[in-house]
């Protein structure tokens, strides 16, 4: 590998930008590090950025962070070391909870100018779509990682994809770089490292070329991804109601059994949740379309959940864990993030004369019952809950909607109405759930 013709190819097809190089300091990352310092030449060194993340799960984690400082400084780049918390939740595996935390630290930084480059190879593409067919995935799965997708505002991109772990390892001793080894990927009670120490060799000793021939499988499997899509995205366009994001029952009605999982799947994909199991797509459509009118049925699994209501599907967050009686302070000047909802709550103030000090003072709470509201342009007070049913809000969507408070008054509903007296000073409150526009 040249480092010259590496950068270059960056450049031609990211013109511009600026690198995010994602950097743990292990063999495949300090490769990638090393290719960038090396081909971007003195002239380009202010475009590279190395980012280390530091998950907390090591006890050697600060040492393994100042080593990547002093090699970032050896080089002439710049770096950044973020500190975040990779321990998982309840349902989730260490590897999702680490690889979570530290793409959305890595988020933080990102730019519509940004891509982030990160380390995998060729072994693991092999080893993710092993994985996903010992997990029955269909073809998105199948389809491995493709080498660039979107992060954020900017783009992730896997320039080292088609490179074996032999060959970075070559690169990495014919330079003379030095790396970590992080000593959880002898743990093979972990999947992938299972896979990896134990399945892949004794494959290999019979199928050299094995990694390359997955890869291929692999592309292969997005290629027909892909032509599946544009067929359900004509579908989905038919049953979705976009606003919303919600589907239509009576139109996802109109397809078969298999076309309502396809539409289901795209649909929560696109949402950026992942998607169920089979059984769990099975219930959605079963339970949906065949329950009575007047219940309300709602199928979980570690990820969302889907419910019913007036003849649509709505897709949610999980709604494990939050309590309706929290008070939350907000200076309305910055978003307000709250993360067990799903959701963002953004205030838009025109003017904020007349206003007043006591803005200082606004919180967010939710409905406990009995709450009453001045509607806008209205006289006289009316209970919430049956303002909630008149505007058609899903039930359960009633306790989770963020009330905008100064001390005992109830300001607005956030992302349907400010209340009388407030009401024309140019507030306006946006409350956006993951997965809405």
């Amino acid at each position: 590998m040249s480092p010259e013709n590496f950068f270059n190819e960056l450049d031609r097809s990211f013109p511009r930008s600026t690198f995010l190089i994602a950097f743990s300091g292990g063999l495949d990352s300090t490769v990638l590090l090393h290719l960038c310092a090396a081909g971007a030449g003195s002239e380009n060194l202010d475009r590279l950025l190395a980012v280390h993340v530091n998950h907390g799960l090591q006890p050697e984690a600060a040492t393994w962070a100042m080593h990547c400082l002093k090699a970032c400084e050896s080089l002439g780049l710049r770096s950044r070391v973020l500190t975040v918390d990779g321990h998982p939740e309840r349902g989730q595996s260490p590897e999702e909870a680490a690889r979570l935390a530290r793409y959305e630290a890595l988020q933080s930084l990102v730019t519509d100018r940004s891509v982030v480059l990160v380390a995998q190879h060729l072994d693991d593409q092999a080893e993710t779509i092993l994985l996903q067919l010992l997990r029955g995935s269909g073809l998105k799965g199948l389809s491995g990682m493709p080498a660039s997708t979107g992060f954020g505002a900017g783009v992730l991109h896997r320039p080292l994809l088609g490179v074996s772990r032999d060959s970075l390892r070559q690169y990495a001793e014919r330079n003379g770089l030095t790396w970590l080894d992080d000593p959880s990927n002898q743990d093979t009670s972990y999947q992938r490292n299972y896979l990896r120490r134990e399945i892949i060799p004794r494959l290999k000793s019979r199928w050299p070329g094995m990694a390359k021939t997955l890869a291929r499988a692999g592309r292969h499997c997005a290629d027909a991804q892909q032509m599946l899509n544009q067929q359900v995205n004509s579908w989905f366009d038919s049953v979705v109601v976009a606003e919303r994001n919600t589907i239509r029952l009576e139109a996802l009605s109109n397809f078969n059994r298999r076309q309502q999982k396809s539409i289901l799947r795209y649909w929560i994909d696109c949402s950026g949740f992942r998607c169920p199991s089979e059984i769990n797509l099975t219930r959605i459509i079963i339970e949906s379309l065949n329950a009575a009118s007047d219940r309300l049925p709602c199928i979980r699994w570690s990820a969302g959940e889907v419910r019913r209501y007036r003849g649509e599907l709505y897709l949610l967050a999980p709604s494990d864990g939050f309590d309706p009686k929290k008070t939350i302070a907000w200076s309305l000047r910055t978003p307000l993030r709250i993360a067990e909802l799903g959701g963002t709550l953004v205030c838009s103030i025109d003017s904020v004369s007349g206003v007043g000090h006591e803005w200082s003072e606004a919180c967010i709470r939710f409905r406990t019952g009995g709450e009453l509201c001045r509607l806008p342009g209205r006289k006289g007070s009316r209970c919430l809950k049956k303002v909630f049913q008149e505007q058609g809000v899903p039930p359960w969507e009633r306790d989770r909607i963020p009330l905008v408070y100064i001390r005992e008054e109830l300001v607005a509903v956030a992302g349907l109405f400010v209340c009388e007296p407030f009401h024309g000073q140019g507030l306006s409150f946006n409350w956006t759930l993951d997965g809405r526009s």
